[in-house]
């Protein structure tokens, strides 16, 4: 079955999107790969100096060695954009292990249809919960996050978070968690035990450029049900407001944080936006 995207593997465009690789590859046999996904919309790419600064990082201090240059990256998303023929992508660059070498990936799929929609949130299955290994990279070995989203959809829920033992919140299974509390956006810090994410990092300046009151510091679960607003966040799906958290409605009536901030983060994302043409 030809996959609805081609795909760029190690800088040649693959019609069928098929990589040969070892089973005793590290990136097949036990997930040593880095990934960053982002959204290119209208030929430009969301925020993208920021997300490869992000892979380089983490490929220096895992020792993925040599990384692939920041020319060869835009050169394998030119080919894909170019080759898939479409509007808007949702883009994934994918760096792994082969037996003798590094591999590059640059993949896509259709933007997703619920990009700034309100969200059902809920706390993640027990035995699926607390800090997460490596929790501070986007690495390939992402089962636990993928079953914890997996269950939340068969509850009814759009995403849930992660938590600690003392029910301190950490992240969603695919985004970041933000709750207006007493007048402050918290948010969890970057203390090794959630993504730096890179939608995370515009949102807190955006806050701030507003005057708004921003911590990183972590907050209970129970917060979510007294916040007069809250939110979570990524790459591709942007600023998404909390409508309920365990079934509880969130939020008061007239507040007006998340809207503006929404419209911040858009203009932001429009004027950073970098070209690919």
């Amino acid at each position: 079955m030809k996959p609805e995207f081609p795909a760029v593997i190690d800088g040649v465009l693959r019609e069928d999107a098929v990589i040969g690789v070892s089973v005793q590859s590290g990136g097949f046999s036990s997930g040593e790969g880095l990934f960053e996904t982002l959204s290119v919309v209208r030929g430009a790419a969301d925020f993208l100096t920021l997300h490869l600064g992000r892979l380089n990082a983490a490929a220096e201090e895992l020792e993925f060695r040599p990384a692939p240059t920041r020319a060869e990256w835009l050169s394998d998303l030119r080919l894909l954009v170019k080759a898939a023929g479409v509007d808007s992508l949702a883009v994934r660059l994918v760096l792994f292990r082969g037996l003798d070498r590094l591999h590059r990936v640059v993949s896509a799929t259709a933007m997703p249809k619920d990009v700034g929609t309100s969200v059902k949130v809920g706390r993640c299955d027990p035995r699926l919960d607390g800090p997460r290994a490596l929790a501070a990279y986007k690495t390939l070995n992402y089962l636990s996050s993928r079953r914890a989203h997996e269950w939340g959809a068969r509850a009814g829920l759009d995403e849930v978070i992660f938590t600690r033992s003392d029910g301190l919140v950490l992240e969603g299974t695919r985004s970041s968690v933000f709750a207006m509390i007493d007048g402050e956006l918290r948010t969890a810090p970057l203390d090794g035990q959630i993504l730096p994410g890179v939608t995370r990092q515009i949102l807190i300046e955006e806050a701030r450029a507003m005057r708004l009151p921003v911590s990183e510091l972590h907050f209970h679960w129970r917060d979510l049900a007294r916040a007069s607003e809250a939110f979570i966040s990524a790459s591709v799906r942007g600023l998404r407001p909390i409508l309920s958290f365990e079934g509880d409605p969130v939020g008061w009536p007239g507040t007006s944080v998340v809207p503006a901030l929404a419209e911040r983060y858009r203009f932001r994302r429009t004027r950073d936006a970098e070209a690919l043409g």
